[in-house]
């Protein structure tokens, strides 16, 4: 009997290894594991990997904040990503901005840090060899969410929302990963905040809909941003939609922490936060041009 368990739990794990390695599905077991699912693709790809529940993670964070940041860059995958020039990356890079890329951002720019959180993304970034260079740290930003059980009753997945609605700021945050919940933006500037970094510019973003997620052959027609009803959100994730995370999030920077955040493009929603500036990312690339002239003429 007992080797029969066993047999049956070997052919499960070959099972989930061989097909179901690329998403989370409830009720089974998700392969966050690189090795696991691309060993070889993990092995020769370019880039630093580290875990944000890597033991080595907060030395890390310690790392970066010694080299004394005072700006970063943080770039989406919207449509008015297209606004930022390679020109006017390399001049933000070299005034001193950390450039940290959310998901497939990373086809365009090659950022100092790489966040990504679901096996869709990395799995796409890593067949496609997007990661051109060595220098970029590859974070994987661990969703908290046990698959085995329904968002309900995951526990440590409710504890996100009960946190925040609790406490509405970053500093009781006692774990040493990264603080993400519903949007891996939360992330990043969680990670701002962490590296004592308080001037922001978002460039990418959008949230009015989703037609730059998951472009492949097989992706569907719905645009719409929130995926889920409001039934549904209220009772996995305490009625937190990414809109109103990121809101939160951004207005307690802005107004606790003394950030100044910068976004690009004709965001609806990245409109209605007040304590937003949008900026014209031409202003920005007459200036770098401005500063390659007159280094030239030096």
């Amino acid at each position: 009997m007992k080797k029969k368990k066993q047999k049956k739990s070997f052919l499960k794990f070959i099972y989930l290894r061989l097909f179901h390695r690329n998403r989370e599905h409830v009720g089974l077991k998700t392969f966050y594991n690189l090795y696991w699912v691309h060993p070889i693709l993990r092995l020769t790809s370019k880039g630093k990997f580290l875990r944000d529940e890597s033991p080595s993670f907060p030395e890390w964070i310690e790392r970066l904040k010694s080299k004394g940041y005072k700006k970063v860059l943080i770039l989406g995958n919207a449509p008015c990503l297209n606004e930022l020039t390679p020109e006017l990356f390399e001049h933000l890079r070299s005034s001193g901005y950390l450039t940290i890329g959310l998901n497939r951002s990373i086809f365009n720019f090659q950022t100092d840090i790489l966040l990504w959180s679901d096996l869709l993304t990395i799995d796409d970034i890593l067949k496609k060899r997007a990661i051109k260079s060595n220098d970029t740290t590859i974070l994987h930003v661990r969703h908290e969410r046990n698959h085995k059980h329904p968002a309900a009753k995951d526990k440590t997945f409710q504890a996100l929302h009960k946190y925040w609605s609790k406490n509405r700021n970053f500093k009781n945050w006692k774990k040493k990963k990264l603080f993400m919940f519903r949007n891996v933006a939360v992330s990043a500037m969680y990670l701002s905040w962490k590296l004592g970094i308080r001037e922001v510019l978002m460039v990418g973003f959008g949230f009015d809909n989703r037609e730059y997620f998951y472009k492949n052959e097989s992706s569907g027609t719905d645009t719409s941003y929130e995926l889920f009803s409001d039934k549904i959100l209220a009772r996995n994730c305490g009625g937190y939609d990414t809109h109103k995370i990121v809101r939160e999030v951004i207005e307690h920077l802005c107004h606790d922490e003394g950030f100044r955040i910068q976004y690009n493009g004709n965001s609806n929603f990245l409109s209605t936060i007040s304590c937003l500036n949008r900026i014209d990312l031409a202003d920005f690339n007459q200036q770098s041009d401005m500063t390659s002239t007159e280094a030239e003429r030096v």
